[in-house]
């Protein structure tokens, strides 16, 4: 479903809960309405964030003076009636597509300064701008000013140029048109027309040649064979793995059918790993299976021509083809808006599709506007590129919140001297090959299962107290932590100071240790390791070699027999038919070091325990066949929600599957991103115990998250921060209620929390009045509060006059039914449905 929303600013005050709801984040083109209106930056940021349109906006009403428009500079159709005192520099950093702008205040000399700034290869996404105001021809003298133009030419270029902004298509007639070309040769034509300044550039799709000559191209490189019946479909069965990992391309993208379309996503094809590179060389690159080395096959952006096998010229757009390595290359001009279609055509056809992104720094300036768009949510890994670039916070920080990747990052730019660590200290896999003065306190923080540190200023002083925190039982997660700059062996003494240590024993652990970072593995030498304990028992060898230093837990193969306290999982399902309670416990560590994936016992025996339960018949999660998984796809099997606790919980349960795992987190995102899979819909109820958000930040940011629709904050000794509130507000982005069962800081701002639903907060402190008349919610239970009942006679004042309409026993102006009843120790004030007389 898309959703296009044209909103009356009048209204937004009464729709500020609505907007909250997940189901517009299915919204691809938003109108603001309101002729009387004004539209501020705050109620624009409030807008654009909540929403957050995909394809572009409408702004029908004046803008305030002060409105910034950098923050609607990037939409692919953009429509601004009321332009008003844009800045020049704004209209050169223009990140769209199309653009209608009205009631502006340029002159012919400022669009020549503009037309100049298009010419030396800049506003490369541009299709089309158009602009109002001319009731005469311009003055072409001064508009083209040492531009080297040209009339119309028939054999160059056609009369008419076809526009599309979103459904409707426009025909422009271009054959008095001025036309000129930019030092890439893209051309461009500005002409003049019923009041109206146009500015057209050839709409060079993508792969825009015929399905035909495309076919032989391919064929003729040996990637696969093209079919234009649905015939493909049977192909595909038979086909190999590296032909139907290059699916996407067995037709011209713009020419799929619908119904090939619909049978190629049920086939459920899976792609392993797509790189996307943008920088000094923008390209996609398919890869074989789980490697990122050995590439089958690339889609090169290119500025000049490259000696290649055989070209092509179709429609003004030169193609290339090489035969021994696979590649296609495409004029460069057209990278940011290829790649966007190419990425969301590829997540239409595929089942799943991971994303690795490459990102070059100096590039960020211009593909602000594309990194926007949600596809790139699907990001796993994100690398930081550029030898001269320097990494600061802000762009650190807006990288991470568009991109969002999930599995890592690699940072090999140098980072700025106040760059802020913690926030990338959180992701399973880091590497940084230039980590600066990081303090030891962010190392100590350090919250990834491999971490591979390069340039640092660490000392074996340093190191040693790292150690003994890790004993200490912190860093639960880590399981490899690699240094470099020691190009001798460590003084061992200082090194292990206070640390009682032993050496290899063949007994105890192996002598290889096997590191998997993403897709490649890596074999450590550990005999000449150093083996040590933390406080649990968990067993960790830091070894040297070629200048690393390397810290280590064992693999998953070590023996043990130290069991300790354990970690709870509490997961509910509730099916039409059928009610699962399951309470799985993970000990703190009941096999050291080891990575054991959750329920990762045989499948016979997990499948006897659930059948002697009498839960169901069900198979071990990591071990369902793909064509069960699609059968229970298509069965669109419901569930209602998903409980999980964190920390202290209270729930009975007489249905109990205990599993062995130190890796309560992980695994907790693994369950719940399967059952996601799994279950047609799926609502989360996230507990968490406040004393632990420390160690949860980094999973919170889990997109699985994003399906809560109620929290409850715990915590009889803690305190609520209000910057703790954002963070999880921000993470889990509940859309029923919370409950807030601890106590709140003293600056707490109770604003933040009225919006919702459902409301409890057994401890509500010192609200203000006004903020209570703000309430927002369906039900609320404050209890502990210090209203007085000369408050709750104003409050009770302010909903007679109309206020509060969504609160639910007096008679109010409009003739709704409120009562106030006392019971327990509680003033309940209650609101009827009907409506009398």
């Amino acid at each position: 479903m898309k959703i296009t929303l044209g909103i009356e600013m009048s209204t937004l005050s009464t729709m500020r809960v609505i907007y909250c709801h997940p189901i517009f984040r299915k919204c691809q083109y938003m109108q603001f309405r309101g002729e009387n209106e004004t539209l501020s930056n705050k109620d624009c940021e409030y807008l654009l964030g909540k929403i957050q349109p995909t394809i572009g906006i409408t702004v029908f009403q004046k803008l305030s003076p002060d409105f910034d428009y950098k923050k609607i500079l990037h939409f692919s159709r953009l429509r601004v009636a009321n332009l008003g005192n844009m800045p020049l520099e704004d209209l050169k950093a223009l990140d769209s597509e199309i653009a209608n702008l009205g009631n502006h205040q340029f002159k012919e000399v400022d669009i020549n300064e503009f037309l100049h700034h298009w010419i030396e290869g800049n506003n490369r996404k541009l299709r089309r701008l158009l602009l109002d105001g001319f009731k005469n021809a311009p003055n072409w003298e001064i508009l083209l000013k040492d531009i080297s133009f040209t009339e119309w030419n028939p054999r160059e270029r056609e009369k008419n140029y076809t526009s599309k902004y979103t459904h409707t298509e426009e025909t422009i007639d271009c054959e008095d048109g001025k036309d000129f070309k930019n030092k890439n040769g893209q051309r461009a034509t500005v002409v003049y027309h019923s009041e109206f300044l146009d500015f057209l550039m050839n709409s060079m799709k993508l792969l825009s040649f015929p399905v035909l000559i495309f076919s032989e191209i391919v064929r003729s490189m040996g990637i696969m064979e093209v079919y234009q019946t649905f015939r493909v479909f049977e192909k595909l069965s038979t086909s190999s793995q590296s032909i139907i990992a290059m699916l996407p391309f067995r037709f011209e993208l713009s020419q799929v059918s619908r119904r090939m379309l619909n049978r190629i996503v049920l086939a459920r094809i899976p792609v392993r790993w797509i790189g996307v590179l943008c920088g000094e060389l923008d390209q996609i690159g398919f890869y074989e299976g789980h490697s990122l080395t050995e590439k089958e096959f690339a889609i090169k952006f290119v500025k000049t021509p490259r000696p290649v096998v055989g070209q092509i010229k179709v429609n003004n757009v030169h193609l290339e083809k090489d035969t021994d390595e696979r590649t296609i290359y495409c004029n460069s001009n057209q990278f940011g808006y290829g790649l966007l279609h190419v990425l969301a055509h590829l997540d239409k056809i595929f089942y799943r599709m991971d994303i690795a992104l490459g990102f070059h720094l100096s590039t960020l300036s211009t593909m602000r506007g594309i990194l926007c768009h949600p596809i790139f949510r699907k990001c796993h890994y994100v690398q930081f590129r550029g030898d001269g670039d320097i990494l600061s916070n802000d762009a650190c920080e807006y990288l991470l919140e568009k991109i969002q990747p999930t599995i890592g990052i690699t940072v090999f730019n140098k980072l700025s001297p106040d760059f802020d660590y913690k926030q990338i200290l959180h992701f399973s896999r880091l590497r940084v090959p230039n980590l600066g003065k990081m303090p030891l306190e962010d190392l100590k923080a350090l919250d990834s299962e491999i971490a591979n540190l390069g340039n640092h200023q660490f000392t074996e002083t340093d190191i040693n107290e790292f150690f003994h925190h890790w004993i200490k039982g912190n860093n639960r997660k880590l399981r490899r932590l690699k240094l470099d700059g020691f190009k001798e062996a460590p003084d061992w003494d200082i090194l292990l100071k206070g640390i009682v240590y032993t050496e290899w024993n063949p007994k105890q652990r192996g002598r290889y240790y096997k590191s998997k970072y993403t897709h490649t593995e890596e074999t450590i030498d550990c005999e000449n390791g150093m083996d040590f304990r933390d406080k649990d028992g968990q067993l960790a060898t830091v070894v040297h070699h070629s200048e690393f230093l390397d810290f280590l837990k064992p693999s998953r193969n070590e023996r043990t027999t130290v069991f300790h306290d354990q970690h709870t999982l509490r997961v509910r399902l509730c099916t039409r038919n059928i009610r699962i309670q399951t309470n799985i416990d993970f000990p703190s560590d009941s096999c050291p070091m080891s990575s054991i994936k959750l329920l990762s016992f045989p499948l016979l025996i997990f499948s006897e325990i659930v059948r002697s339960m009498e839960i169901m018949e069900i198979f071990e999660l990591s071990q369902v066949s793909r064509r069960t998984l699609n059968y229970l796809n298509l069965a669109r099997i419901s569930v209602e929600t998903v409980n999980v606790a964190n920390g202290i919980g209270k729930y009975p349960f007489q249905q109990i599957i205990d599993c062995n795992s130190n890796q309560f987190k992980s695994s907790l995102i693994h369950i719940l991103t399967h059952l996601d899979t799994l279950f047609y819909r799926m609502d989360i109820a996230f507990g968490i115990e406040l004393s632990t958000l420390n160690t949860m930040r980094g999973i919170l940011c889990h997109p699985i998250f994003r399906k809560c629709r109620y929290v409850q904050i715990l915590g009889d000794s803690e305190t609520l921060s209000y910057q703790d509130c954002d963070f999880l507000l921000d993470t889990t982005r509940p859309t029923l209620g919370i409950s807030i069962c601890c106590k709140l800081s003293p600056d707490f701002d109770h604003k933040k929390i009225l919006h919702f639903s459902r409301l409890r907060v057994p401890n509500l402190g010192k609200m203000p009045l006004g903020d209570l008349k703000a309430l927002d919610s369906e039900i609320a239970n404050l209890e502990n509060h210090q209203f007085t009942e000369a408050d709750l006679n104003e409050f009770l004042h302010h909903w007679i006059e109309g206020n509060k309409r969504k609160l639910r026993r007096l008679k109010n102006k409009e003739g709704q039914l409120a009562t106030i009843v006392y019971n327990s120790e509680f003033l309940d004030f209650l609101i009827w449905n009907e409506r009398f007389p």
